[in-house]
């Protein structure tokens, strides 16, 4: 048999092996909400290709070994090497057409966490493979040329180009430069960071007495700065939180939750102002409920939204040995499974050089929301192995693994009798390890502030938009369906030297809310006219007294009924169909329903909200007045605020129930 033709079949088999692979890729990053089961053909690709590589050695060790001719005119033997090249020529096409595939698919979409690896892997086993055998014969086949060509091109031109600018140019700001106030000629105002940990709860982070160390970086920020040990949430859910944060107003004013998903144009947003103030402004968002399909990005210069939850699953290249040695060697040490963090942070590590080289003198606003410690739980390999190690259990695997999906969430909430207590455990346990893996990133920013000498000179507010049930409250998961503290007692920590004491922590209660007048006192900025912050800023010493009261607010949460209803049709969800409101004075707090209903709990004594106490209760009777009062002053029509808070009207109960939803 014509051995040039063996080649070419072999040649066609791994070109048509590798562009699968790429392609597979490719669509996994397109579609990454569709489970692919692309891990194993991955880690085959690997293995296929790491043979490859080895096959290149043994080549290189006998390139010039001759075939052996036999006496009396015989046909002369192929060379013992033969093989091995045929081996080389197939792993060449596999790396070829894998990269070829994923450019197809990918190309001008973002390369990010495992991609980008992947990418970067495979053309270096192209190119590798074509070095090797760059005294083969017949010459190197097409695919591996391109792989070769390209995966060179891209190792040399990459850091250069800059691959996060692309997907900056994709989703950003309004791009318009701040107006030309003469702010130069003033004192500075400072920088200003808010950096937004999304799902993490006050009681699961070190500094707010947790048991656990969960966030190093937090416990330094809190005895550098001052804490605020109660603070709350204007809502248990990111959308309206971070519009409460970015306005300072309530849920029912700005009106953004599911029913509405835009933010009103007509409410001036924090970025907004400080913009007008001169303020430079820059926003990293990795949760795609802080975005510009929602308006959040008004204001932002520049507003990256990086969103994508990564596969909980270890990188499949880091798993290989000899794949994982050449990374670590190149410069790229073992991430931290990137739910953006990560890009978020070379983005503004980028942003800053750029902004320090441009417009050193001019004030900056940035804004970073980390999405680490939200579902699918995906802490990496060292916070796991901290708090979370041994097997996944198999009740809860579809909350730790690939396998996430809303539904089967749902069923774990509404057949809570299935999961045992050491199910619920092993959730808290890969939370504080997500919560861990939030804290690294947030150190990871925090340094690179201090190495360019920017630390002492900026505001930065740490905190979070709301918290996560792990497990109480009947069995409640994720953020949903309560407005119990586990949901809205969030850490608020901030940092700056000259307007907030070191190492002070206040006691009373205080709102989310407060972090947009505060922001603006600091940067010299004042409210749009007509639009005053609900709420005042945050105290800046101890002997200032709290508000009376802070309010949190919670929609009717119809999409959560529809999944409950189902994934479990025997499930009654009618105690669900209501919207909420909670008032707490720092000791107290009432929940009032909008179907009549009310709990009422003494906080100091029961902070984990297990034992309401009777509404009848005298401590109740404020803080239903202050609500009444609260309600009666918002700035909107009575009949709307009456129509935003009853009790579900009998048509839509009778349209809920027909579907199923309510008995």
């Amino acid at each position: 048999m014509d051995s040039r033709g063996g080649h070419w079949g072999l040649w066609r088999l791994g070109a048509l092996f590798g562009g699968a692979v790429g392609l597979l890729e490719g669509l996994r990053t397109i579609w990454p909400a569709v489970v692919w089961p692309d891990r194993a053909v991955l880690e085959l690709w690997c293995s296929v290709a790491l043979g490859g590589v080895a096959g290149g050695v043994l080549f290189v060790a006998s390139a010039r070994a001759p075939g052996v001719s036999t006496s009396g005119g015989a046909q002369p033997t192929r060379s013992p090497w033969a093989f091995v090249r045929e081996v080389l020529r197939f792993a060449d096409a596999v790396a070829g057409a894998s990269l070829l595939g994923f450019v197809l698919w990918a190309g001008v979409l973002p390369f990010t966490g495992v991609n980008l690896r992947a990418l970067l892997a495979t053309a270096l086993v192209a190119a590798l493979v074509a070095l090797i055998r760059r005294t083969a014969r017949p010459p190197l086949p097409p695919a591996g040329l391109a792989g070769l060509v390209f995966g060179i091109a891209l190792w040399w031109i990459a850091p250069w180009m800059g691959l996060d600018r692309i997907q900056a140019r994709l989703q950003s700001g309004d791009g318009k430069p701040p107006p030309p106030v003469n702010i130069l000629s003033e004192a500075r105002p400072p920088n200003l960071l808010l950096v937004v940990l999304d799902t993490v709860r006050a009681d699961r982070v070190t500094p707010y007495d947790y048991d656990r160390d969960t966030t190093p970086c937090l416990t330094r920020l809190a005895s550098e700065g001052m804490l605020f040990e109660q603070a709350i949430s204007a809502a248990p859910w990111t959308l309206p939180s971070h519009s409460s944060i970015f306005t300072g107003q309530f849920p029912s004013v700005h009106r953004t939750t599911r029913d509405h998903q835009f933010l009103n144009r007509s409410i001036p947003t924090l970025a907004e102002r400080l913009r007008e103030r001169g303020y430079d402004t820059v926003g990293f968002s990795a949760n795609p409920f802080v975005s510009p399909f929602n308006g959040l990005q008004r204001g932002f210069r520049d507003f990256t939204m990086v969103g994508g939850v990564a596969e909980p699953t270890q990188d499949p290249f880091r798993r290989h040995a000899v794949f994982g040695a050449l990374l670590s060697w190149l410069g790229d040490p073992e991430p931290l499974p990137d739910k953006g963090g990560g890009l978020e942070n070379r983005m503004a590590r980028r942003w800053l050089d750029d902004h320090m080289r441009t417009t050193p003198r001019r004030p900056f606003f940035m804004f970073v929301n980390y999405l680490e410690a939200h579902l699918p739980y995906a802490p990496a390999a060292g916070p796991r192995t901290r708090f979370a190690p041994g097997p996944v259990r198999p009740l809860i695997a579809p909350l730790v693994t690939q396998s996430f999906s809303v539904f089967a969430l749902y069923r774990m909430i509404a057949l809570a009798s299935s999961m045992q207590p050491d199910d619920y455990r092993q959730i808290s346990d890969y939370y504080d390890a997500s919560v861990a893996s939030d804290d690294a990133r947030l150190e990871e920013l925090i340094q690179d502030f201090e190495r360019r000498g920017l630390l002492d000179d900026t505001v930065v507010i740490v905190t979070s938009d709301h918290g996560e049930n792990l497990g109480e409250h009947g069995g409640l998961l994720d953020h949903v369906l309560s407005v119990h503290q586990t949901l809205l007692h969030v850490p608020l920590i901030v940092r700056h030297p000259a307007s907030f004491p070191k190492g002070l922590r206040y006691r009373g209660v205080v709102s989310t809310v407060s972090i947009f007048p505060t922001l603006l006192e600091e940067a010299g900025a004042t409210p749009a006219a007509g639009w005053p912050p609900a709420v005042p800023s945050l105290p800046r010493t101890l002997a200032t007294p709290p508000p009376p009261f802070v309010v949190s607010e919670y929609e009717l949460p119809i999409v959560e009924m529809t999944g409950l209803a189902e994934v479990a049709p025997e499930r009654d969800v009618e105690e669900f169909a209501v919207r909420q409101r909670a008032i707490q004075d720092g000791r107290h707090k009432l929940i009032v329903r909008s179907d009549g209903g009310e709990s009422f709990f003494d906080l100091a004594r029961d902070p984990g909200e297990r034992m309401p106490l009777p509404d009848s209760d005298a401590a109740a009777a404020p803080l239903r007045a202050a609500l009444a009062t609260w309600v009666a002053s918002l700035p909107m029509p009575v009949e709307q605020q009456q129509a935003d808070h009853r009790a579900v009207d009998p048509e839509t109960l009778r349209s809920l129930r027909a579907l199923g939803y309510v008995r």
